[in-house]
């Protein structure tokens, strides 16, 4: 509809939709902060680069104890108040900011896994619902932006107002309390050279809303055509390999999310690998009567304490049996 801004609204079926669409605008964001998400930067944004990570990371925090240690003796205690907290958080978003430098490789690495997702999606409404899902988070974004940037221009009008700067940071060549005429210039400085930061931090401050919003989507899928698995109104009930594919999809699919998850969710990892197995062994027994109702019949398996799977009627099965990466119906289906 507005062209750079069409990702609000829910894109029809025929178009080309993605998950990864979701963090679009954020990702732009990070490039226009220095971040070379594409490794395709050239002299001139590399540049930029040094100046935007120079100035997030080093100049702004700076700048505020600087200014405090010239022009002590000159706060009022009302806006020294105002001022220590935007050093705090100035501070934060330079730490933030630096984290992100440090594991953006991470951020591809999710839309890669987002990308898996997708292709479990192949009915119309769960291609539906991940448009959705990408135009709510997008809105979400945008309402980030909006709100940050109003916080910037308020403060600004503000400091105007009562003929004061707006953040009161350090400029070298530049004393707003001289004239009126360099609270000017100096309120401007601020308001572009902050401002920036300031847009710079709805994406420090906002992806993991973003990307968690995103992995929560595809797991409510999931929940979804676990449940609905086997039943009368799915075209594949009737058919016992259908039925076995989509629950081997579905066991893929939950892999797919554990890895996802990995960078976070360390205690659920074992020897430096998700726990997968239990869980697809679990899902297997859970549709265990439905697949026997087809013909097919499921080795008898029990799990211990979240531990590798038992069959009922032998040993522990050994550490090399397989993963849910390597599931096949003839792994755990006996014909």
């Amino acid at each position: 509809m507005f062209g750079i801004l069409k990702l609000m609204y829910p894109a029809p079926i025929s178009e080309p939709i993605s998950s990864r669409d979701s963090n679009a605008y954020l990702l732009e964001t990070l490039r226009f902060s220095g971040l070379n998400l594409r490794n395709d930067f050239g002299v001139g944004l590399k540049i930029w680069r040094v100046l935007s990570f120079t100035y997030n990371m080093l100049i702004l925090p700076v700048s505020f104890p600087v200014n405090y240690t010239i022009h002590l003796a000159e706060f009022p205690p009302d806006l020294l108040l105002q001022s220590l907290q935007l050093c705090l958080n100035t501070w934060c978003f330079s730490l933030k900011f630096f984290t992100l430098v440090i594991y953006m490789p991470r951020l591809e690495l999710a839309n890669k896994h987002f990308d898996q997702m997708d292709e479990f999606c192949v009915k119309s409404e769960e291609k539906r619902k991940v448009r959705d899902m990408v135009a709510a988070i997008t809105r979400l974004y945008l309402i980030f932006v909006v709100v940050y940037v109003l916080y910037a221009t308020s403060t600004l009008l503000d400091g105007l107002l009562h003929e004061r700067v707006p953040f009161n940071t350090y400029y070298p060549l530049v004393n707003w309390r001289v004239d009126r005429t360099q609270l000017y210039v100096q309120s401007f400085l601020e308001y572009f050279t902050i401002g920036y930061a300031i847009v710079v931090a709805t994406a420090t401050d906002s992806y993991p809303v973003i990307y968690v919003a995103a992995l929560r989507t595809h797991i409510l899928l999931l929940k979804d055509r676990i449940v609905h698995l086997g039943e009368a109104n799915n075209e594949s009930s009737s058919d016992p390999d259908s039925m076995l594919r989509s629950l081997v999809d579905c066991i893929k699919a939950h892999r797919t999310m554990l890895k996802s998850v990995h960078p976070v969710w360390h205690h659920h990892l074992r020897d430096g690998r998700p726990s997968a197995d239990v869980s697809a062994l679990l899902l297997l027994q859970r549709h265990r009567g439905r697949l026997q109702r087809g013909g097919r019949r499921i080795v008898p398996l029990r799990v211990v304490d979240a531990g590798p799977a038992v069959p009922a009627d032998g040993p522990p099965v050994s550490a090399e049996a397989p993963t849910a990466d390597d599931v096949h119906g003839d792994e755990y289906i006996q014909h």
